[in-house]
């Protein structure tokens, strides 16, 4: 990790503009991602690897699996494959999250489909201030791969966060919608220890990247307050959004509905909970 701090301190300084696609990144921060969906639910726990790609004014965060699977499905869209990859290859690639995060100098702009069972698939999207975090930053230390790292807590979407940094890595990123310190963060977690990005690696690269978003509709929605709400209506309300759906019947609705209601229950430890009005 220490043979790329040269190229990582060409990166310091992100430059005030707009999202823009394609974009050069030319650094990937990977971290495990491991949540607890159910907060009654010790035992059911997630693991998955994102992926934090850094540009010298933009940087973007998602799964690493949907890069791959939303590169793949645009290349089959070109071969006018509509059918897109095989189930093989988005088996083997398959990931839970469709979040993708931007950041540039100002603003966090956050992608994200509500429901996989609405359709026409839609992507909302919405805007929120970079600057929003108030970090304390604290005296304990903490070495992780090898690399001195500084603590600080924030509240922040609900949550009590606690994040380590690495002052030796002078870029104010990390993972998800963190940013905000002296140095790259390198792990980060909420106090419940409910969601966790644990730094896997650190590599250079020279990518010039676009995400097509599955080629599903992108749509522009008020603010974070409204997509969180509609997103736990939505999946509180999934029986009755599908019943009214052209073409879907239930051999059981009763039952079926029973299940959703279930299901929905326990889909109640978002990495940003919707505590409603």
């Amino acid at each position: 990790m220490k043979s790329i701090y040269l190229v990582l301190l060409l990166l310091i300084g992100f430059r005030a503009f707009s999202q823009q696609q394609p974009y050069p990144y030319q650094i990937e921060v990977k971290y495990k991602m491991r949540s607890q969906p159910d907060s009654t639910d010790k035992q059911n726990i997630k693991e998955e690897f994102v992926s934090l790609l850094i540009g010298d004014a933009q940087s973007l965060f998602c799964a690493t699996n949907y890069l791959i699977v939303d590169s793949a499905i645009r290349a089959e869209t070109l071969k006018g494959n509509s059918l897109g990859p095989s189930m093989e290859f988005l088996l083997a690639n398959r990931t839970r999250s469709t979040l993708v995060v931007f950041k540039d100098s100002k603003n966090i702009i956050a992608y994200e489909r509500m429901a996989g069972f609405i359709f026409p698939a839609t992507i909302h999207y919405y805007q929120e201030p970079k600057s929003q975090f108030g970090w304390k930053i604290l005296e304990d230390t903490l070495s992780i791969g090898g690399i001195p790292c500084q603590k600080a807590t924030a509240d922040f979407g609900g949550r009590k966060w606690e994040a380590w940094f690495a002052a030796s890595i002078p870029i104010s990123e990390g993972p998800y919608k963190f940013n905000g310190l002296p140095g790259l963060i390198l792990k980060v977690n909420d106090s419940q220890g409910y969601w966790n990005f644990d730094l896997a690696s650190i590599q250079s690269i020279n990518k010039n990247l676009q995400v097509y978003f599955s080629n599903y509709k992108v749509q522009p929605i008020k603010d974070k307050e409204t997509y969180l709400s509609k997103k736990r209506y939505t999946h509180d309300n999934k029986f009755q959004l599908m019943k009214v759906q052209e073409g879907i019947t239930f051999k059981d609705p009763v039952a079926l509905m029973k299940r959703f209601e279930a299901a929905a229950k326990k889909d109640n430890n978002w990495i940003e909970p919707y505590k409603g009005k």
